[in-house]
């Protein structure tokens, strides 16, 4: 009796553990817009990414890729399209962790990041068809889910005012 109660005990606990890491996932905001900073004859852009767990997001990758959509006949002569990416450069190669929210720690700036892009974006999307496209992917710390984040941007998604501080990716519109 007692070998049957501890497997029973064995395979609950066994069955809500695996349960409780599966609702246990990485949780990423990525700002809807770019900030685009004009100093001078140095222009930068950005895009804010936000940690909202209260775990690290760790092992992360990110890239943007800019996508140009062809047109191009086929040899009954329809008209098809197909899409060509091109990675834009970010100033900063790689960010390994990500640290997560808490608000008592909300202060801390360090679960958000601006990513600066130094390519001038606005050139490169100013053509018809173009948008970028943005993604990052990574590990929550406990549960070691990876998911993906993606975002895509278009020229009208370029602004001229900062993001907000702290957990907001909104741009501050005042």
């Amino acid at each position: 009796m007692d070998l049957i109660s501890g497997i029973i005990s064995g395979l609950i606990t066994s069955i809500t553990l695996f349960t409780l890491m599966l609702c246990i996932k990485p949780k990423i905001k990525i700002s809807n817009d770019i900030y685009k900073q004009i100093e001078g004859d140095t222009v930068c852009y950005y895009i804010k990414v936000v940690n909202i767990s209260r775990c690290m997001f760790i092992d992360v990758e990110y890239k943007l890729s800019l996508c140009s959509q062809i047109k191009m006949p086929d040899k009954h002569g329809n008209l098809g399209s197909f899409i060509e990416t091109e990675d834009v450069e970010f100033a900063k190669k790689h960010i390994t962790v990500i640290n997560g929210y808490s608000k008592k720690n909300s202060n801390n700036d360090n679960y958000a990041y601006w990513l600066t892009i130094n390519a001038d974006l606005s050139k490169l999307l100013a053509f018809k068809g173009n948008f970028l496209e943005f993604s990052i992917s990574g590990k929550h710390n406990i549960s070691n889910r990876m998911k993906c984040f993606n975002k895509s941007y278009v020229l009208s998604n370029i602004k001229l005012k900062p993001f907000y501080c702290g957990k907001s990716t909104e741009i501050n519109n005042n």
